[in-house]
């Protein structure tokens, strides 16, 4: 053997020695103030895979959040016990981008227990669920914590045919032969390959791998969105499956579906509005909102809380609702103002219903 030999193969070891090093390393970095995520999940059929009691989640690409799971797939409060309130709602409800006690729900549940209301939220926010979700899993959750009153945080793109109608989401609405709508629910990859299932492991036991697979499906999903805005008709009626925001036809079918699957139990509708800052400095709203606002307020089981008026009182008193210091102003998820002064509306509301 060759003192080329020898010293060829002592470099290759060292460069893949501190190649391991830069990778463990960045991981270890990332793992303290970027991304963490839940290494144990638990999977419920009727409610889909959730994280583990006892794990913890940390991100900090939007904001900076530390987020501890109280129980499967519940997202810590401050207190326990009293009377069940069920908080459903998608990443804005999640809010990994604060710590959890930080969160709308958990200052909902501060405020009432100041005022002597022995409740327990059950803060059940994950990204990317809308109705056919919440829907689909209605017996299961009734059934897990028989709430008096229910949550349900929304956005416009709640009732949009990306969100709602896409055939490629878990689940999905489509029209039965009476022209209302049923849930269709594909089932989880990994319950039905093991090597996705090992692969998602090994992805959630890696913050470099889960931050780099995340990114991908965040691009991937934005561009399969935009294919199906591109393809929905312009203007929507209950016979196409185009644009639902807006058409009062498609939103009062999609109301129904929810109150068939939540009968007789109040229920507190949370508007997540997206502004935006106009050139001139002026705060616009989109008012996709206003036929979903005139069902809710025209439905005596229904209730609003709408944070628009708060949003932009904060706004003209040079403090922003939404974002973060790494990210645009008024632009993503709620930072800890918004999650304020919603947890203020939130708990206002529940206290009118619990009087």
């Amino acid at each position: 053997m060759g003192p080329k030999y020898v010293f060829s193969t002592r470099y290759i070891l060292l460069s893949i020695v501190w190649i391991l090093v830069v990778v463990l390393t960045f991981e270890v970095f990332l793992r303290i103030f970027f991304y963490k995520s839940p290494t144990t999940y638990v999977n419920y059929p009727e409610w889909g895979e959730r994280p583990a009691k006892g794990s913890v989640l940390v991100s900090g690409h939007e904001g900076f959040g530390i987020v501890n799971f109280s129980d499967d797939g519940e997202i810590a409060t401050p207190y326990s016990g009293g009377k069940s309130i069920l908080v459903l709602g998608d990443s804005y409800t999640a809010a990994i981008q604060v710590n959890d006690e930080d969160n709308f729900v958990s200052i909902a549940e501060s405020f009432l227990r100041d005022k002597s209301f022995m409740v327990d939220l059950h803060n059940l926010g994950y990204e990317e669920q809308s109705l056919p979700d919440y829907i689909y899993s209605a017996n299961f959750l009734l059934e897990r914590y028989t709430p008096e009153i229910l949550v349900m945080q929304i956005t416009k793109y709640d009732f949009e045919y990306a969100e709602s109608f896409n055939p490629d989401r878990k689940n999905h609405f489509k029209f039965n032969q009476e022209e209302s709508l049923e849930v269709v629910h594909n089932p989880e990859p990994n319950q039905k390959n093991r090597l996705l299932s090992m692969l998602l492991a090994i992805k959630r036991r890696s913050s470099l791998l889960g931050m780099g697979y995340n990114r991908l499906y965040l691009f991937q999903n934005l561009r399969k969105q935009e294919k199906l805005a591109s393809a929905a008709p312009q203007e929507p009626n209950i016979k196409q499956e185009g644009d639902t925001a807006g058409n009062q036809d498609y939103l009062k079918l999609q109301f129904q579906a929810l109150r068939t699957a939540y009968p007789d139990i109040p229920v507190i509708f949370v508007l997540i509005h997206s502004p935006k800052i106009g050139q001139n400095g002026i705060l616009t709203y989109d008012p996709a909102f206003d036929d979903i606002i005139e069902i809710i307020n025209n439905n005596p089981d229904y209730h609003l809380v709408d944070p628009q008026a708060e949003f932009i009182r904060l706004f003209y008193s040079g403090k922003y609702a939404l974002g973060f210091v790494n990210t645009r102003p008024m632009y993503g998820h709620l930072n800890v103002n918004g999650h304020m002064e919603l947890g203020k509306l939130l708990a206002e509301k529940i206290e009118t219903i619990m009087q």
